[in-house]
């Protein structure tokens, strides 16, 4: 799909939308949800829905439709074995943002955490000693996540969200790594705020 189609369809949405609030300019817009309609597999009859659910999402969460959008696109590295669908990753991406994150870094750590989710069985003896531990499994994820990806991921930030908080750092450091493991325990100290955001 061409650049100057996407342009197109974007322009056209905009000027027959007041409630589409990009701050980027056209060519910028136009590039990542040409990129967001490969990713998440956006046709172009679905676009003015997703524009306004997204806008809608960045009022809010308080992080603005262009900046859930750069984020989209950041994370969508992390989309190629974990394919959250369009309106989760954007609720998780949005949520994020939220916490003071910017969208470049935003994207980065969702990325991450969904690649290590992706490659589970791959990791070291103490990510699935730490998936065990919330009575989860290397074997078993990746078959979740294939048949749903969203339900994988809410029943891994639920049981992580019952465990005490002091063994809860360790438990995320192992499955998650260094980069993304604060990130994750902020969303899942506002768990609710994320599923709202849903």
């Amino acid at each position: 799909m061409s650049n100057i189609f996407v342009k197109r369809q974007v322009g056209a949405i905009e000027a027959n939308s007041s409630a589409v609030a990009w701050r980027a300019n056209i060519s910028e817009t136009a590039e990542r949800i040409g990129n967001m309609m490969k990713v998440f597999n956006v046709s172009t009859s679905e676009l003015p829905q997703y524009f306004d659910a997204i806008n809608e999402l960045g009022n809010k969460t308080g992080a603005s439709a262009d900046k859930i959008l750069q984020g989209l696109n950041r994370a969508s590295d992390g989309m190629a074995n974990f394919k959250l669908a369009l309106p989760n990753a954007s609720a998780l991406v949005s949520t994020i943002i939220s916490f003071g994150e910017n969208a470049e870094t935003a994207g980065t750590k969702v990325a991450t955490m969904l690649q290590r989710l992706a490659i589970a069985p791959k990791l070291g003896a103490s990510t699935q000693k730490a998936l065990h531990t919330i009575g989860m499994s290397s074997v078993t994820l990746p078959k979740m996540i294939v048949e749903n990806p969203a339900r994988a991921l809410d029943k891994l930030l639920t049981q992580l969200s019952k465990l005490d908080p002091e063994k809860r750092g360790s438990i995320m450091y192992s499955i998650f790594g260094r980069g993304a493991s604060a990130m994750v325990g902020k969303l899942i100290d506002n768990l609710a705020l994320y599923k709202k955001n849903l």
